[in-house]
């Protein structure tokens, strides 16, 4: 019988190590990390959720570089953090804990742990515009529109090339979730306020004419893709569900029974009290439909109103069908 040999190349071992490595993304789209294990395996800390990487155990590759210091307050302590900021979109993503020692020099050890920010990172690579023949080309977002067509089909002149204020910007994609804003510096100094996480709003009953702010419970129907939804991705025009608790409040002390000397406003507001069967129900179930009408990632706001009548009925026939 002859004897079976099994040769293993280099190249089989780089497979096998390429194979266990874990890549992460910024939300931009910007390469972030490579580590060989997942982020959601490793310990989280209590005091602001972050993932953290022991440097001694895992081996990993940070791509943001180290930027200057800032003290962040615990409580009664202070904390001081070397923060890693996206070199594209200058977000921060991660930070070390280093212990300064006292001296002439003023000597640094190597930070014991790295710190990963909560929600900082992606598995999923977003990409702005990319070239099909040469996919690792990116290519900016412009928002003009003298490439395009007019609306008998013919294409129109080229007079000038592009300009800087054709330019855009990364999609805010506002999720759903604990409060996150940004701040933005724009053309001619002005500021927008990029939303990336948000939890409440402000929404109008126009039936009733009262504004109360609610907290946004989920994404129930956006017309222009499912995927929207799926995420939970806050735009304007999408329909959500809002916790009905405040209106239901307002609503039982402005119709209900008060004091002796104010009978004579509410009998005079019971033939508004009236509401319609389906908006009764959503109340029962303690949720209610609404539209955004703001921008959250212009504005870094949630707000829009409550559905009623033939809109209400409109988007439901809309929600079953899609289900």
């Amino acid at each position: 019988m002859s004897n079976q040999q099994t040769v293993v190349t280099n190249q089989d071992r780089y497979d096998d190590i390429s194979a266990s490595l874990k890549v992460y993304y910024c939300l931009c789209g910007d390469y972030a990390l490579i580590i060989e294990k997942q982020l959601a395996e490793l310990p989280v800390r209590p005091v602001d959720g972050s993932h953290v990487i022991d440097n001694k155990k895992y081996i990993y590759t940070l791509s943001p570089k180290k930027e200057k210091p800032i003290i962040i307050k615990r409580g009664e302590k202070f904390e001081k953090q070397y923060r890693y900021y996206c070199t594209r979109c200058k977000l921060p993503i991660a930070y070390d804990c280093v212990e300064t020692f006292g001296g002439r020099s003023g000597t640094e050890n190597k930070a014991p742990y790295t710190y990963i920010l909560k929600d900082s990172l992606s598995e999923n690579q977003v990409l702005s515009i990319s070239d099909e023949n040469n996919s690792s080309q990116i290519l900016g977002i412009s928002r003009d529109s003298r490439h395009k067509r007019s609306h008998t089909g013919a294409k129109r002149a080229h007079y000038r090339k592009k300009r800087k204020f054709d330019l855009g910007r990364q999609p805010a994609n506002t999720k759903l979730g604990p409060k996150r804003i940004h701040e933005v510096r724009v053309r001619g100094g002005n500021k927008k306020f990029r939303a990336l996480r948000l939890d409440t709003g402000n929404f109008s009953w126009p039936g009733q004419s009262i504004t109360r702010k609610t907290r946004i419970v989920a994404v129930a129907y956006n017309a222009s893709n499912n995927e929207l939804v799926r995420t939970n991705t806050l735009v304007k025009g999408a329909i959500i569900q809002v916790d009905a608790t405040p209106f239901r409040q307002w609503y039982e002390n402005h119709f209900a029974l008060p004091l002796d000397h104010l009978m004579r406003k509410v009998e005079a507001r019971k033939s508004e009290s009236k509401i319609d069967q389906q908006l009764e129900d959503q109340f029962g179930a303690g949720r209610l439909y609404a539209i955004i009408t703001s921008r959250p990632g212009q504005s870094g706001r949630c707000d829009g109103y409550i559905l009623e009548g033939k809109e209400l009925d409109f988007y439901l026939r809309k929600i079953r069908s899609r289900k």
